[in-house]
């Protein structure tokens, strides 16, 4: 697993996305999709990519009931986040999960209105 994290860590565009105030994001959703597409048939990759989303999620429900005082969103399971990341980065090549992820809490929050 150490292996296959380090090589996630050296792929372009992979380890962090730059804002004007330094580091804005970082981990494996930061990718391209296209990066995300390449790798996902690899299991243990693709669970790397899954766990980074559930933590964003989670951060993103966390955040967002903190600002708001709204009930946090469900989220879903680790396989339809992945079938979720699967087919928005198939649709999106150029994007990145990162961007598919925020999508997905945004759908979540709709739904639960």
């Amino acid at each position: 697993m150490l292996i296959i994290v380090a090589a996630i860590a050296t792929m372009p565009g992979m380890g962090f996305a730059q804002s004007s105030a330094g580091q804005a994001l970082s981990g494996a959703g930061t990718a391209s999709c296209g990066q995300y597409i390449e790798h996902s048939a690899d299991k243990d990759i693709s669970d790397l990519f899954v766990s980074w989303a559930q933590g964003f999620l989670s951060g993103m429900n966390v955040a967002d009931h903190a600002a708001t005082n709204r009930g946090f969103v469900i989220l879903p399971d680790s396989a339809s986040i992945k079938a979720y990341l699967d087919k928005y980065c198939r649709e999106n090549p150029l994007e990145s999960p990162v961007k598919g992820t925020i999508l997905l809490f945004k759908e979540l929050q709709a739904r639960g209105k």
